[in-house]
């Protein structure tokens, strides 16, 4: 990329003030003196994003009035260099912010020792034994040799007639005691040598590493203050690589009361935070975000958009094109979006991610190629982050592919009447402080924290869905009244503090209704049942009367209120060939005659919410309350019929079935255990998938949770 280029300033950044580091803008001086005053400060809050920690210090300097040079010490492995900025917490100015890594020696001669003093005493141990088994090994030795005199001795006092038989069995029995008593020791000794030789190994390997840590990396801040009177505070942030954090939820409903009282359910919000910073979180006010922290204060600059024209199969054509004429406009333009949101991240943590120059490097404006980063395949140098830098030039690079895609497709667009945005760009940027003061350490394993407990008021009933399954589901519609968006997140579902399963929780906005699955009514069974077919041929088409019945057994003592679903073919919209037609539905005992016929349309639920989705997807409901007992012969059952009209000389065909997750190109091998483990990657983005199954029911014949 060719451009102008200026020094960079990220040797440190911005104050509040809106001043730099001393060096490039002529700060005074500070005072000549004692050495700057080392002060490590206090956590006092930390915003934790999706990958990145925002963490503040605040730090307390003492008077007199003046030019201080403090030096901040104990900064973080995992700091970003380029977001270490500091600001006035009170009447103190900040004048400089320098950022600087160097060795530190460690004198670890005595734990070296220690170590090597627990080591000798071990082999002298093991030494001592050795030669108790060499004892041991000797005896068996001489015992052979007395065996060898004694078998040629019997052998000679037999042939002569002057074996001593109880004397030769004392014998006998004397070796094989000692042989045996040699064997034990010997086993005994081994296991003991074998252990001691174990505990040797594992202090020499700690002593390597005591031995190889005499030097580590102290990480500071020098930090210039104008103090107006006798001390001050400053507050210091910087953001921390090796922090995440995600949404997870426990659902808990009380049993079903026994008088048919009330019955409440509450939702634990909970954050699971994992943070491998480097530094312990002691008592900090805690916010959570799934916001990018971003360190650039500029838009990027929108260039002009350049086309020309190329012959189809000329070698100059773009890679674009000719991966357009290959998969297609959908894919290239979900390609880019990609992209295009992987650059977006990038360029948000651009200050923090380039590298400091130094003072030489900024006056002779030399670039260093340790500020070279790779993204989507593309070199980008961050020593120039001003206008027209490369990450915003890929930025308009990536854009002009993306609006090639539509002026180079051939397909065409059909204007639709609702527009939505597209699953990429619908992330919602939420924040959460929570209320009261926490404490993480740094470590590998996840922490958990509460972020609220929510209750509900939820409307209970049962579901059924025959042509799925004949199980009959608990399940609940609530309606999330609280003041908290509900994220995208992992969940569990206890019913009378029994576990029953888990699942997924759908992002869900203040006021937004979710249907919340309780598990299976091992009380309740249901059948679907095709009882009638005939065909006929009118005209120059097929026609096919369906009856089907569907049945409902109740187990329990008492009545079950039920929603049965079952569904009707569908067709697209512009289809002239397929004709379908409803008949009527009857329900009642199924060893009774069935009540009255009513049109499909009247009998089946009027519920407004089923009416504004499932019946327009030619899904089937109907609200029933299934008396108790009603098993076998005695089950509750639904009739409907309906027909099917369709030119004779075709077949009725299911068009391609859909693209199960794990079949989808570039799709996540599991969307869960991606979800908890993001992180962000400069040469590439993690996305987390859907998940569905467990805890929250989620629509007919869907799993994970349905947001209303």
């Amino acid at each position: 990329m060719t451009k102008s280029r200026f020094p960079a300033i990220h040797a440190a950044m911005l104050v509040a003030a809106g001043v730099a580091t001393s060096a490039l803008f002529g700060a005074d001086a500070p005072p000549a003196g004692p050495p700057p005053l080392e002060i490590h400060g206090t956590l006092d809050a930390v915003t934790v994003y999706r990958g990145q920690a925002l963490v503040s210090r605040l730090v307390e300097v003492p008077g007199p009035a003046g030019l201080k040079e403090i030096t901040l010490t104990g900064l973080p492995d995992q700091i970003l260099p380029g977001s270490l900025y500091a600001e006035s917490a009170d009447s103190a100015e900040v004048q400089s912010v320098n950022y600087s890594a160097h060795p530190v020696e460690k004198d670890v001669r005595a734990d070296v020792q220690r170590f090597d003093d627990q080591i000798r005493e071990l082999q002298d141990k093991v030494t001592g034994l050795q030669q108790h088994r060499q004892l041991l090994d000797s005896q068996r030795d001489t015992l052979a040799k007395v065996n060898a005199f004694t078998t040629t001795t019997s052998t000679t006092d037999l042939n002569r007639g002057v074996l001593n038989s109880d004397t030769l069995q004392k014998m006998v029995q004397f070796d094989f005691e000692q042989r045996s008593r040699i064997l034990d020791e010997q086993l005994k000794l081994d296991l003991v040598i074998r252990g001691l030789n174990e505990q040797i190994q594992t202090l020499q390997r700690q002593r390597s590493q005591v031995a190889t840590s005499s030097s580590k990396i102290a990480r500071e801040a020098k930090i210039l203050v104008s103090l107006a009177g006798n001390g001050g505070k400053v507050r210091v942030r910087y953001l921390v690589d090796n922090a995440t954090w995600f949404p997870s939820y426990n659902l808990r409903v009380d049993a079903q009361p026994a008088q048919g009282g009330e019955r409440k359910a509450t939702l634990e919000y909970l954050a699971s935070i994992q943070q491998m910073s480097g530094e312990d979180w002691t008592n900090v006010q805690m916010t959570l975000s799934t916001a990018t922290a971003s360190l650039v204060a500029k838009a990027p600059l929108l260039n002009e958009l350049a086309i020309s024209l190329a012959t189809p199969g000329r070698a100059d054509m773009t890679d674009l094109v000719q991966k357009l004429e290959q998969s297609g406009s959908d894919a290239a333009r979900d390609e880019l979006r990609q992209q295009r949101s992987q650059v977006e991240q990038f360029r948000a943590n651009m200050g923090a991610n380039s590298k400091q120059a130094s003072i030489s490097q900024l006056a002779n404006s030399s670039f260093s190629t340790a500020n070279n980063y790779t993204l989507n395949g593309t070199v980008v140098n961050l020593d120039y982050i001003g206008d027209n830098n490369d990450v915003d030039l890929l930025l308009n690079r990536t854009a002009s592919d993306l609006q090639l895609v539509d002026l180079a497709a051939k397909d065409k667009v059909v204007r639709v009447k609702e527009i939505k945005p597209s699953k990429m760009d619908n992330e919602m940027a939420i924040t959460y402080q929570l209320s009261n003061h926490t404490s993480l350490l740094s470590r590998s394993d996840r922490q958990i924290i509460r972020i609220a407990n929510i209750p509900l008021k939820p409307k209970f009933y049962k579901v059924a869905q025959p042509v799925l399954n004949d199980y009959v589901y608990d399940e609940a519609l609530a309606v999330n009244d609280s003041p908290y968006v509900l994220l995208y997140g992992d969940l569990e579902t206890y019913v009378a503090n029994q576990f029953v399963g888990r699942g997924v929780l759908p992002s869900t906005s203040i006021g937004q209704s979710l249907e919340v699955g309780l598990g299976i009514d091992s009380s309740l069974r249901a059948h679907r049942v095709l009882v009638e077919k005939t065909e006929g041929i009118s005209g120059g088409n097929r026609v096919a009367d369906f009856t089907y019945r569907l049945l409902v057994e109740n187990f329990g003592n008492g009545p079950a209120k039920v929603q049965l679903y079952d569904r009707l073919p569908t067709t697209k919209e512009t289809s002239k060939e397929i004709s379908i037609s409803t008949g009527t539905s009857a329900k009642g005992s199924a060893d009774k005659e069935l009540g009255a016929k009513e049109p499909l349309d009247k009998a089946t639920s009027q519920d407004p919410l089923y009416l504004q989705k499932d019946k327009k997807k030619n899904i089937l409901r109907w609200d029933l309350e299934v008396p108790p007992n009603s098993v076998d012969e005695k089950a509750y059952t639904v009739e409907y019929q309906f027909t099917l009209s369709y030119d004779k000389n075709l077949t009725i065909v299911v068009p391609a079935p859909v693209t199960l997750t794990a079949q989808q190109p570039n799709a996540p091998a599991n969307p869960v255990l991606l979800r908890q483990n993001q992180s962000y990657n400069p040469n590439g983005m993690n996305s987390a998938g859907g998940a569905g199954g467990g805890g929250f029911g989620g629509g007919r014949g869907g799993g994970g949770a349905t947001g209303r």
